[in-house]
């Protein structure tokens, strides 16, 4: 089911000026009152089913420089993924969208916890591919992140 078929959203098309048209999506009555139930649920703890992780506990079998170019790679995309969050977060026209300023606070937050998150990511592969390179006798395996 979609939210527009279940009368939670109208779709208004907007010609696109020589552009492709745009769909702007608004909430309906009964879509404010959904939204407002939902926002109003407990929340359960994440449980985490993280892609990562599994190929880590599965790692014995890779011999160790490419567990560490596994885990380099990976911390290359989550690098990415940081620099994207904290251009979002210095960019003044995305912020223009939020109407009162606690809109504006909450989006700012919702950001800072995507860098904070990468950042979690970030320090726990440089400790994992530190420990990794010890356990093999040292370092000299270990590729640096780019």
């Amino acid at each position: 089911m979609t939210l527009q078929r279940e009368g939670l959203v109208s779709v208004e098309a907007v010609p696109g000026d020589g552009k492709p048209d745009r769909k702007i999506y608004a909430l309906t009555p009964a879509g404010r009152d959904a939204l407002a139930r939902w926002l109003e649920e407990p929340l359960e703890p994440l449980v985490l089913r993280h892609p990562l992780l599994l190929k880590v506990v599965f790692a014995a079998r890779l011999p160790p420089e490419r567990l560490d170019a596994v885990l380099a790679q990976y911390a290359e995309g989550i690098a990415a993924r940081r620099a994207d969050y904290a251009a979002r977060q210095e960019a003044p026209e995305i912020f223009t969208l939020a109407r009162p300023a606690r809109e504006r606070d909450i989006w700012h937050v919702a950001i800072e916890h995507g860098i904070a998150w990468c950042d979690m990511e970030l320090a726990w592969i440089a400790q994992a591919r530190e420990r990794l390179g010890r356990r093999q006798g040292g370092k000299k395996w270990i590729r640096k992140a780019k």
